[in-house]
């Protein structure tokens, strides 16, 4: 029996593990990676040992993946909390990572932040019946979407927040970077990638019930995602970038639109005089030496306070 991998491993400059701003927002989308899932077939899945010998990565077929009874003791190397992984085993860095966000994600986060996109990457949106929350968050904001912003809107317009627990306000951009710095792409990543060079690039597992159409019948499925896009997720959530993401989609929408448009006439113009064109960044920052931004302030008067004690 072989089965096929659902994301293809990218090994030339091109793909997304080159991690480009280039190349990540240009090269990835989910039609590009569903037809080159179809030119990638495995070897018949075999014991962990022989995985770890032939450092192949035997992602399971879709199908397989959904059903629970796929999902065996003996296939299952490291569980934390609701997620397992396959075949692999998790780092130490990455599994004390992962208790952390087993405790941030749960059911209610889990079915608004992760399941949506989990259920979209597998292309069964129309196969069940989704809860309310599913369905809008599917509608919503794209992956690409969101890497655009953080990487390349909030860079060009230099767009400031202020985080709604710890009341300050945070550069987009370059709180993203710093995130990306303390955890590296790994460990902090939009997409869900599997990499069998990269030790902290897998793919985790956790169970979903759904409602089968017609009969409106429970289903228990098994869904994907990473701790990486797990970790990135849980930040948009936490520093309120996420809901602005949703209020500014149609604005960062076509800014990306108009910049890759642009980017691919400059591609086409370089291969017609049998160039190619070089990586650079996307947009650049502003050049400025000073930025204002608007805040709310309270000015509490010490006269006023030592009167009401009198």
């Amino acid at each position: 029996m072989s089965t096929i991998n659902e994301i293809p491993i990218h090994k030339s400059d091109d793909g997304p593990s080159s991690y480009s701003d280039d190349s990540d927002i240009e090269q990835f989308s989910m039609q590009t990676c569903r037809s080159a899932v179809n030119k990638q077939v495995c070897k018949e899945i075999g014991s962990p040992d022989s995985v770890k010998k032939s450092n192949q990565i035997v992602s399971p077929s879709i199908q397989e993946q959904m059903d629970p009874s796929y999902h065996t003791l003996e296939r299952k190397v490291t569980e934390v909390g609701l997620f397992w992984t396959l075949e692999r085993s998790l780092t130490n860095m990455a599994k004390n990572l992962l208790i952390q966000l087993a405790q941030f994600y749960t059911h209610e986060r889990l079915e608004k932040l992760i399941v949506p996109r989990s259920i979209k990457a597998l292309g069964i949106t129309k196969k069940f019946k989704l809860s309310t929350i599913v369905n809008k968050a599917i509608n919503g904001p794209s992956l690409r979407e969101i890497e655009y912003l953080i990487k390349n809107f909030a860079k060009k317009h230099k767009i400031c927040i202020v985080d709604p627990i710890k009341q300050q306000r945070i550069d987009i951009h370059q709180s993203y970077q710093n995130q990306l710095d303390l955890f590296k792409r790994p460990l902090f990543d939009v997409y869900c990638r599997e990499n069998p060079s990269i030790a902290d690039e897998i793919r985790v597992y956790f169970e979903w019930t759904v409602l089968t159409k017609p009969t409106k019948e429970k289903k228990t499925i098994v869904l994907s995602t990473s701790v990486g896009q797990l970790n990135l997720i849980k930040w948009l959530s936490e520093t309120g970038i996420l809901e602005f993401i949703e209020k500014h989609r149609e604005e960062n929408k076509k800014d990306m639109n108009t910049v890759l448009e642009r980017v691919g006439k400059e591609k086409a113009a370089f291969k017609k005089d049998g160039k190619k064109r070089k990586r650079e960044q996307l947009v650049h920052a502003p050049d400025v030496t000073c930025t204002l931004y608007q805040m709310k302030t309270v000015l509490i008067s010490m006269d006023s306070e030592s009167e009401n004690d009198d």
